[in-house]
């Protein structure tokens, strides 16, 4: 059963407000984007290292998560008529098919 694009940007939606400052908070946030990314043409990777750095723990200086550019992506997922999403990556420059990161 494949989600409609409404369904994936309300996923993502909720995943960036239960976001936290702590690793395992952006941990989760980056596996929400991965399964929402599942089956098109957004590169999940570079979405993540793009709008959700990790952080590394030993370090005290907080890596910035860009809300306001995830908001965007989602606003724009939620408007997508295409199924993969690739008129998304177009329109965003990202490299379709894109490895994840793990």
């Amino acid at each position: 059963m494949s989600q409609t694009n409404a369904d994936k940007a309300d996923r993502l939606k909720k995943a960036v407000q239960n976001n936290g400052d702590d690793h395992s908070g952006r941990q989760s946030t980056r596996g929400v984007i991965k399964e929402v990314a599942e089956g098109t043409k957004l590169p999940a990777g570079s979405v993540c290292d793009t709008y959700i750095p990790l952080q590394d723990p030993k370090k005290r200086e907080k890596a910035n998560i860009d809300k306001a550019g995830l908001g965007n992506l989602i606003k724009e997922i939620e408007r997508s008529k295409q199924d993969d999403l690739s008129d998304i990556a177009d329109q965003w420059h990202l490299i379709h098919d894109a490895p994840p990161v793990p």
